[in-house]
């Protein structure tokens, strides 16, 4: 738990971007004229220059069951975060996608079509994790176990991924380790970019 007192939502400090970032992600989902437009195509990336593609990506699911586990994960935590550090969690909404997109775009070649929101909840558990550890409260403990838990996530999804399991990588494996780990830093980032202006 945070040290900051409770307080009134208001529009600074309400955690209207999560809202907006998981309504965008459903609203998507069940527009395929939406999907079109949003969904990353490394094809329409190069050659038709339609770079937004890189960050809205994020936002496109194709399956419901993905969607609701993302949902499942940034609502709570999305919402705790933006009411702890307002605008860093609103920040982290524009650094994250970004970040993951261009992963995906510069690290994971075989990748034609991208689409989820799983690099940002890892960014939002990550974030919400270090901003817990920034403060006195007696269940830091906790966060630590969150943030070991995520890098051995991470870390099965990368040896999965690897020959050591099969004498085929599995591309899959290998694009959500890079994605979780992407969404991972871009936490970091944000709350350390934030606080060196500071």
């Amino acid at each position: 738990m945070s040290d900051a007192p409770e307080q009134p939502w208001t529009l600074r400090n309400a955690p209207w971007i999560t809202f907006l970032g998981v309504a965008v992600a459903v609203a998507a989902f069940y527009s395929p004229s939406l999907t079109a437009l949003l969904n990353y195509d490394r094809l329409r990336v190069a050659v038709n220059a339609e770079y937004w593609r890189v960050f809205t990506g994020n936002f496109v699911h194709f399956s419901g069951r993905e969607l609701c586990w993302n949902i499942a994960v940034l609502i709570p935590a999305g919402v705790w975060a933006e009411r702890l550090a307002p605008m860093r969690a609103r920040w982290l909404w524009l650094i994250a996608p970004l970040l993951v997109g261009l992963v995906v775009h510069g690290f994971l070649p075989d990748v034609a079509h991208f689409a989820g929101l799983s690099g940002m909840a890892a960014a939002s558990v990550a974030f919400l994790a270090l901003l817990q550890l920034r403060t006195d409260s007696p269940d830091r403990w906790f966060w630590r176990a969150v943030l070991v838990l995520i890098g051995l996530k991470i870390g099965a999804e990368a040896v999965l991924a690897s020959r050591l399991m099969s004498p085929v990588p599995d591309p899959a494996r290998r694009a959500e380790a890079l994605i979780h780990l992407a969404g991972v830093c871009s936490g970091a980032l944000t709350l350390t970019t934030r606080r060196r202006r500071r």
